[in-house]
């Protein structure tokens, strides 16, 4: 014999209904509110585009410029130097990516390599400056797998002196992909497409290593031939040709922190324009040792994978009037480095160039 509730149990079903209703609303809710805020305001609020931020590595608020460069680098809509691309590219026109840290945007590099060109080449040439202050290799594999939708002809990479930051933990806590130094380094499907977790685990306290002068005994270069590599594979599966240099750097006899504050070192930068001690880096004898070893891995990453190289270290003479500090060109070194790759692409016939 079936029982038939009564008013009572029917007023409790009814409650736990519209409980469970509440509940399913609420978290509705919830979920459209999270999306909206990771979708359309923390971009407002951020004023910088949700994927750029995504990315993680950008010069400067887009349609802004840096202060700190006396020339006043122009800062596009990507959030990096030169030209930004837009839409399919034409048929005479070649695009070109250079990859590598604060010496490629240092003193307008960018917009001069590409001007250089521009003068030289029958066809049209744009180049995306997307070497940034502070960024290493691991830098750039992230950058690329962002930038490989613009269909690029070529990759200059120059990397060689940031990837020295790393070394300076103990053994145990090197990390080949570089997180131990910077959050954004580690990444996966939800810290790559959410903004809130992106920002909660940036934002995580977490206990930094402790500084150990190269404590990983030059791990970096290990990982650096790694990145190279992983950047080689992508840019060739893109069908663009990826283009190697080595590091250029000068460390006068007698480097000392005093001497390069004091400005009695010989470098070539009396406005102090970019003006960086090497000790950021490391000891002169660690920076000099571990940029000998970046060098040997490129040149044989180069060889072995059959890429295309210029020699950086071996183009530009060890004369201080190219240098305005260990790494960073003068004036006279960036037209020097400018003059070295535009040559590079015309002995190798790699853009068509007016007759002379």
């Amino acid at each position: 014999m079936t029982t038939k509730p009564n008013r009572h149990s029917k007023k409790r079903l009814s409650l736990s209904r519209r409980l469970q209703f509440s509940s399913a609303a609420a978290i509705g809710f919830g979920l459209v509110a999270m999306v909206a805020l990771d979708i359309l305001l923390l971009p407002l609020v951020m004023k910088i585009p949700r994927e750029l931020y995504l990315m993680g590595f950008i010069a400067a608020i887009p349609g802004q410029g840096i202060k700190s460069e006396s020339q006043g680098v122009r800062i596009n809509s990507l959030g990096m130097t030169g030209t930004a691309p837009s839409g399919p590219k034409w048929e005479n026109e070649i695009r070109i990516l250079t990859l590598g840290g604060s010496v490629m945007m240092n003193r307008n590099m960018t917009e001069r390599l590409e001007a250089k060109l521009n003068d030289a080449s029958s066809q049209k040439v744009q180049i995306l400056g997307a070497g940034l202050s502070g960024h290493d290799t691991r830098s750039s594999v992230i950058k690329f797998d962002y930038l490989a939708r613009y269909d690029f002809d070529y990759v200059l990479i120059y990397h060689g002196i940031n990837d020295l930051w790393n070394n300076h933990v103990a053994p145990d806590e090197f990390r080949i992909d570089y997180s131990h130094r910077c959050p954004w380094n580690r990444r996966n499907v939800i810290l790559d497409n959410s903004l809130l977790c992106r920002l909660a685990f940036n934002g995580w306290p977490r206990t930094k290593p402790q500084t150990v002068v190269n404590g990983s005994g030059f791990k970096s270069a290990e990982t650096l031939s790694k990145n190279l590599g992983d950047l080689i594979h992508k840019i060739r599966a893109k069908r663009s040709t990826p283009i190697l240099l080595t590091f250029a750097w000068l460390l006068p006899d007698g480097y000392t922190p005093e001497k390069f504050k004091a400005g009695q070192l010989g470098y070539s930068n009396p406005e102090r324009h970019v003006y960086t001690p090497a000790h950021v880096w490391g000891p002169p004898a660690y920076v000099e040792e571990g940029l000998e070893r970046h060098n040997a891995s490129i040149r044989q990453l180069a060889k072995e994978n059959d890429v295309y190289l210029i020699d950086t270290e071996q183009k530009i003479p060890l004369d201080l009037k190219y240098f305005g500090d260990v790494c960073h060109f003068s004036d006279e070194g960036v037209e020097r480095f400018i003059h070295e790759v535009v040559e590079f692409f015309r002995t190798n016939q790699l853009i068509s160039f007016r007759k002379i």
